[in-house]
């Protein structure tokens, strides 16, 4: 498995409910997200942060596609409608989700049987991800 490095999107994209003083909003970045990188509390990190790993983490594409480097943050959810599961495509830096790169990443994912997701940073003021209500899931979706 690979190591997260320098990365840490996963430390705004996803939402911690419990093990925080107060829980954390996915879109927010945490508040033991450390000024040098990396987290304050990594060795008593809540089980959610432990356990968490991004599909990059676990070995899809190439070091340049690291998250904190495409500016995408790629995870799978398992559904009980889709075998495969989904992917949901985090967007860190807007207009990602139109590069040739990610739309190509997504077809890849939609013929291996995923159903693909986008998800919006939000705006400053918001909290959350705005994410979309429809999926990819053929390949003429991307028409």
């Amino acid at each position: 498995m690979r190591s997260c490095g320098p990365c840490t999107a996963c430390c705004t994209a996803q939402g911690v409910k419990e093990g925080l003083e107060t829980p954390k909003p996915p879109g927010v970045p945490c508040v033991h997200l450390s000024a040098c990188g990396g987290c304050a509390i990594y060795k008593s990190r809540p089980k959610e942060c432990e356990s968490y790993s991004c599909l990059w983490l676990l070995g899809m594409g190439p070091i340049e596609e690291r998250p904190d480097l495409l500016g995408v943050l790629y995870e799978h959810q398992p559904h009980p409608e889709v075998p495969q599961g989904l992917i949901i495509v985090r967007i860190l830096r807007e207009g990602q989700e139109r590069s040739t790169r990610v739309r190509w990443n997504m077809r890849e994912l939609v013929k291996r049987g995923f159903w693909v997701g986008v998800a919006q940073k939000p705006p400053p003021e918001g909290a959350g991800w705005v994410q979309e209500t429809s999926f990819y899931t053929k390949l003429t979706d991307f028409d």
